[in-house]
Formats: C-alpha cells, sequence, structure tokens
C-alpha cells in the first residue's frame, strides 16, 4: 500500500504518479478511483512508455477496513514512484 484515505473522507480521488526504473523506463498517469463502503472502481490512464517497458509495474485500488488503497503490483525491476494525490469531497 503506498497510500490511502478514509472512505468517509470522499466521493473519489485522482492519484497522479510518475514511474521511473533503475533502469530508465519511464510512465506518467492518473489513476481515477470511486468508492463505497463495500468497494472501489478504478482505471489507470497513462502516457506510453518512455525509453522501455513499464509493464513490470501497475496499481490496484482496494477498500480495505474503512480504508481505501492504492496499491502498487511489482512484477518485475525496480521502481521508484511519485505521487500527487486530489481527494474529490
Amino acid at each position: 500500500m503506498i497510500y490511502d484515505v478514509p472512505v468517509l473522507s470522499g466521493c473519489g480521488a485522482f492519484f497522479d504518479y510518475c514511474v521511473v526504473s533503475n533502469t530508465g523506463a519511464k510512465r506518467l498517469g492518473t489513476v481515477m478511483a470511486t468508492w463505497d463502503n463495500s468497494g472501489a472502481a478504478w482505471t489507470d490512464t497513462s502516457t506510453p512508455d518512455l525509453n522501455s517497458s513499464t509493464l513490470g509495474i501497475g496499481f490496484t485500488v482496494n477498500v480495505i477496513s474503512g480504508n481505501v488503497q492504492l496499491n502498487t503490483v511489482v512484477t518485475s525491476g525496480t521502481w521508484t514512484i511519485r505521487l500527487a494525490v486530489r481527494v474529490i469531497y
């Protein structure tokens, strides 16, 4: 989990990110999410990959114990993640 928001704090969020691998692959994008007490719906929109593939990293959004969680799924590589979050109240 790289970020969490209490479910009651809003109705949605934009998770703006930049991922960079240790080999120079780079992608900029936004995970848009909305939620209620029982679950979340989300989508990831991003730039094309720069320098090489960024398929080794992805994101998920879940509701767990009253919190909305943005998670990373790393299947290969070493990644740096920069994040800015905008919550819609």
